[in-house]
């Protein structure tokens, strides 16, 4: 009984052998040339994923991972403040200084939240026709020499139906009244007049006039248009003065001051 089972080792113990030796051989990895694994790898740092030393074929250099890239992957680089992909904004110029321009800004994505403040622009950015109020798209880069800049400004066009602008006093937006001179005295008119949007309600009251709209024209019972501005030096004042025009049926029924001659039955003139 002894020496079977001795022989039983003998033929389990080779057999075991062979086995693994198999196995092994089965599993072994075919490494390329340039594989750090290998001993006669290239020498020196090899940016590569760890699990890349279990899949041979793997890319070792991110840009061959690059080219081995999806066909047809399609996708927009993250933001890092490059002109190839910069930081974009979009807000309204505030105001517009010498090399920079001060935006109310809604949250620039990967880059900060949502604030006003002033931005260091390029010379081929700055233009005439940007304007204070202009809502804005714009690009920024963190130049390595001058560091955070914008260089791209687009202006969002403005819908056609935009509505006037509100009257805040100025020349440019002017608050408008209506109503009939009552009294002309030096330098101001007394002025019966209907509300004046955003500025004051109906009634009678004298207002300063620029020296430019009064005129030897005006006359009491005139109903007119003007426009007020808030001057930073003369305060409120009228600027602009129009008569509106009388009706057509309010002039003489005969300018030649004569009586018309009306032809009688026979085509005769009545005496």
């Amino acid at each position: 009984m002894k020496k079977y089972q001795d022989a039983r080792l003998l033929l389990i113990g080779p057999l075991a052998l062979v086995l693994m030796n198999t196995a092994c051989v089965s599993t072994t990895l075919q490494l390329p040339s340039d594989h750090p694994a290998r001993i006669d790898a290239p020498s020196g740092r090899v940016e590569m994923e760890p699990a890349a030393i279990l899949r041979p074929n793997a890319p070792l250099y991110p840009s061959e991972a690059r080219a081995v890239m999806a066909e047809g992957e399609d996708r927009e680089p993250a933001p890092n403040g490059t002109r190839e992909a910069p930081y974009v904004g979009q807000g309204v110029i505030q105001r517009i200084g010498d090399g920079q321009l001060e935006i109310r800004h809604q949250a620039i994505p990967g880059f900060m939240g949502a604030m006003t403040m002033p931005f260091p622009i390029t010379e081929e950015v700055m233009n005439d026709s940007l304007e204070v109020g202009d809502e804005i798209i714009f690009k920024i880069e963190v130049h390595p020499e001058h560091g955070l800049q914008i260089f791209s400004v687009d202006v969002l066009a403005t819908e056609s139906d935009q509505a006037e602008p509100a009257p805040d006093g100025t020349r440019e937006a002017p608050y408008v009244g209506q109503g009939v001179i009552q009294r002309i005295g030096e330098g101001q008119l007394e002025i019966q007049h209907e509300a004046i949007p955003g500025f004051m309600g109906e009634m009678t009251m004298p207002f300063p006039i620029a020296e430019e709209a009064m005129n030897d024209s005006l006359e009491v019972g005139d109903e007119i248009i003007f426009k007020i501005e808030v001057h930073p030096e003369h305060g409120v004042q009228i600027f602009s003065v129009d008569v509106l025009a009388a009706e057509s049926d309010q002039a003489p029924a005969n300018e030649t001051g004569h009586e018309h001659n009306v032809p009688g039955p026979t085509g005769s003139s009545t005496p």
